[in-house]
């Protein structure tokens, strides 16, 4: 089977933002275990944390002081909701989580 024909430079600077093989695969129309595979070749197995300079760890701090969302704290910075996740999950507010349980809960009310 020839070889898909990836950016290179491309699928580097998704995993440098700490986007997921999934996260990766779905965004250049390819399966995951392509991307896994093409990791592999350019020995970026394990290379998913992204790394905050000084200053954006503080600014993350404050953020989270005021209970700014973490998938908005992602935007941001311009990284995965993941890599957020990965170092301060469950410090942050998580609006859709609580959606969730409240709609968990009506759910189970209604007997749904």
């Amino acid at each position: 089977m020839p070889k898909l024909d990836l950016d290179e430079d491309e699928i580097k600077r998704l995993v440098s933002k700490g986007y997921s093989t999934q996260q990766i695969s779905d965004q250049m129309g390819c399966s995951a275990r392509v991307i896994m595979r093409r990791r592999k070749e350019l020995g970026m197995v394990g290379q998913t944390y992204h790394q905050f300079t000084p200053d954006e760890e503080r600014q993350i701090e404050l953020w989270l002081e005021d209970e700014v969302p973490l998938s908005e704290i992602a935007r941001t910075l311009g990284v995965s909701e993941g890599v957020i996740n990965s170092r301060y999950g469950g410090r942050g507010k998580n609006p859709s989580g609580k959606l969730m349980a409240e709609c968990r809960e009506l759910a189970t009310k209604l007997g749904i």
